[in-house]
């Protein structure tokens, strides 16, 4: 599908007549010229993963102790790959302009490009790409384009690239840990295990050229992802016989383990859980721990270099047509917006732009907490659990969401200085041609999810 053709290009067959300052939609149309074109994409991705380490055990204490130490490497090298139009050679030989001298961009053109002067020949003031147009441009208006969706093949080999881009993800660490007994307590040996690990990973995804500089027509854009992140960690676990062989206490134990962990992108975080295991006698068993966890943001989420995508206005605008609405402090702020009542401008769309939280974002947390029951009878060959459970994580790494942020912005009691009012942008001048529309959002990563499940 191809740009609309502004009525006032000189081939636009459904075109009318200009009056100087508006066009009349009785006696003239946008016409939208569709091109039957092979669409191609395909990735690859090889992957190679290796592994080595060594384990053994030693004396100390009076008991036996194992140890062992292991390293692993990973890579994975994507590369994905597809075509485009390129947006600036479309642009040039389409007579893409809208009213008042702004091209498909919003860019204002300069006098040598004003209402009816594009021919269909290519327009060098705008042509990005250093690649001879086709003698006499683009055959838009061609009765075998109209008819049959074919343009000849120089022109299409104009308009349309290929480009690939690349992924590589690395992931390497060293790890080790020793366990064994420490001493004897009334109830049995404490059991122990330590260990630690440093682990590095790396992302580096790099689109095609004319996808980073935005140049791909009727599609989305994107960046350079890259960054890394180095974490060291080191835990400990102890085993702890607190009671046994007394009446209701056939076995008592407990179990409390923590690690801590520093990550490079963030700081230091810990975690610790609490265990219980009571066996009161042969038949029945009551477990219960409470812990706490988190999950560190991930490499994408952290580095994801700003990508675009597009919403319609109905789709994230709550002022449209506000004064239809109940809603009284929606009626309010958009007013306060300088947004009319009657506003419903179907408009362009929206621009979303998506980004990593580098520097912002801060792990996932959460506790756990779980009691359970088992009764194991002596009569039958039967085992019963049940089991309770209450698991909270907190500042999820999630978007908002465009038309969420739109609708928390006008719908809340501290508009303007809701934060998130801060999050898009509306075009405020009266001359534009997007007046009153909302031209971007920034949909980005941030902590703000919190999730509960019980049961």
């Amino acid at each position: 599908l191809f740009p609309t053709v502004s009525p006032f290009h000189s081939q636009n067959p459904f075109g009318g007549a200009f009056n100087g300052t508006t066009q009349t939609f009785g006696s003239g149309y946008y016409a939208t010229p569709v091109a039957l074109v092979n669409s191609n994409s395909d990735q690859q991705v090889d992957y190679i993963r290796g592994v080595g380490g060594f384990r053994g055990s030693f004396g100390a204490l009076g008991k036996t102790w194992d140890w062992d130490l292991a390293a692993q490497y990973s890579k994975s090298d994507g590369k994905y790959g597809g075509n485009f139009f390129y947006n600036d050679r479309v642009e040039a030989t389409a007579g893409y302009y809208a009213l008042f001298g702004a091209d498909a961009r919003g860019n204002t053109i300069g006098a040598a490009r004003t209402f009816g002067a594009s021919t269909g020949n290519c327009d060098t003031a705008i042509l990005i790409s250093a690649t001879a147009c086709p003698t006499g441009g683009i055959s838009w208006f061609s009765p075998d384009f109209l008819t049959n969706g074919v343009l000849p093949a120089g022109q299409m080999e104009f308009l349309q690239g290929y480009e690939q881009g690349q992924t590589e993800y690395i992931h390497q660490y060293v790890e080790g840990s020793i366990s064994g007994e420490l001493f004897n307590l009334p109830a049995g040996p404490i059991g122990a295990a330590l260990g630690f690990q440093i682990r590095k990973e790396e992302i580096d995804d790099q689109p095609g050229a004319e996808q980073q500089r935005n140049n791909l027509w009727g599609s989305t854009a994107a960046g350079r992802t890259k960054g890394s992140d180095t974490i060291k960690e080191a835990f400990l676990e102890l085993e702890l016989p607190i009671l046994r062989d007394l009446p209701f206490f056939d076995r008592l134990t407990a179990n409390l383990s923590g690690r801590i962990s520093d990550y490079d992108s963030y700081g230091t975080s810990d975690t610790y859980k609490v265990g219980l295991n009571w066996q009161i006698n042969s038949q029945f068993r009551i477990r219960s721990s409470y812990g706490t966890s988190f999950r560190a943001p991930a490499l994408y989420e952290l580095f994801l270099a700003n990508q675009t995508s597009f919403l319609g206005q109905a789709n994230v605008d709550p002022c449209r047509n506000w004064g239809t609405s109940t809603n009284q402090r929606l009626q309010q702020n958009c007013a306060a917006d300088g947004v009319p009542a009657t506003y419903n401008d179907p408009g362009s769309s929206a621009l979303i732009v998506t980004g990593g939280g580098a520097g912002i974002l801060e792990p996932e947390t959460a506790d756990a907490l779980s009691v359970g029951l088992i009764w194991t009878p002596s009569f039958v060959d039967l085992s019963i659990a049940v089991d309770y459970f209450d698991i909270t994580v907190n500042d999820q790494v999630a978007q908002f969401g465009s038309a969420n942020i739109l609708s928390a912005c006008y719908n809340s009691e501290n508009y303007p200085n809701e934060a998130l009012c801060t999050l898009f942008t509306r075009d405020k001048n009266p001359a534009s041609a997007r007046f009153n529309q909302i031209l971007t959002i920034n949909d980005s990563y941030v902590n703000i999810s919190e999730q509960q499940s019980k049961g």
